[in-house]
């Protein structure tokens, strides 16, 4: 049977509720062809049926059903692995969008309603639970990204609303690690002359060291300034940050 493989090409073709099972299928520990396996099969309706696989000529089938065909059919098992490579996509969350929550304002993909303290916030947690894999990380990581319509960021209910995202089911918490991975990856690339690869050590003290970095190098030493720099917007701030960073390299080659 032909399987049509155009209707899942990137993430802005996934509902909330596919999303929540891509991230159910990452938490499940699959290996890298398991997972984009069962990824293709989930996001286009197929299921395996219990059936004694078939071989014909060295070809291998599986008997499968699907969303609004009765009968069961054959699908050849290595054209069923090719297609499955169309869901490569799924590994690079960088066109993520934040699911939604009732009540709460979801940050853009590219962080740009963030200012500078949500970013530190976040990093932090985010740094937090990449070393322990302590979930309770990923709910105060929530915390920092989404805000109630009505609150600026501070700290003051960040506890609290880390609660909220604690009663969240497992694929949920994970979906907000993905995009939040992906919104970060977007961060780095889109300002290089900040974020430099570390060749050697542990990247997430690195990152923790750069962070610092870039306090310091926005408040010229003055820590009175930081107020000020805390309710930056985030990008407007990193944009200023990688001009003087660029400037600061070309002088260094002159």
């Amino acid at each position: 049977m032909r399987i049509d493989i155009n209707t899942k090409k990137s993430w802005n073709d996934l509902s909330v509720k596919e999303i929540l099972q891509v991230s159910s299928l990452w938490l499940q520990g699959n290996s890298e062809q398991a997972f984009l396996l069962k990824a293709f099969m989930l996001l286009h309706g197929l299921s395996p049926v219990n059936r004694e696989l078939e071989v014909d000529a060295n070809t291998k089938w599986y008997w499968m059903k699907a969303k609004g065909r009765r009968k069961p059919f054959l699908v050849d098992v290595d054209a069923l692995t090719a297609s499955a490579q169309q869901m490569s996509f799924l590994k690079d969350a960088t066109e993520m969008k934040a699911i939604p929550f009732r009540w709460y304002r979801s940050p853009h993909s590219r962080l740009y309603n963030l200012n500078v303290w949500q970013y530190i916030t976040a990093e932090n947690y985010y740094m937090a639970y990449v070393m322990t894999k302590d979930t309770k990380h990923l709910c105060h990581l929530a915390a920092a990204i989404y805000l109630p319509y009505w609150r600026k960021f501070n700290d003051k209910h960040l506890n609290r609303r880390a609660q909220h995202f604690a009663k969240q089911k497992p694929e949920v918490i994970h979906a907000i690690f993905l995009f939040y991975s992906g919104a970060r990856h977007y961060i780095k690339k889109r300002f290089p002359h900040i974020f430099k690869e570390v060749a050697t050590g542990d990247s997430s003290q690195a990152d923790s060291k750069k962070l610092t970095a870039i306090i310091r190098a926005l408040n010229g030493g003055d820590v009175t300034k930081n107020p000020t720099i805390y309710r930056t917007p985030l990008i407007e701030a990193l944009e200023q940050l990688d001009e003087m960073s660029e400037m600061a390299e070309k002088q260094k080659t002159q």
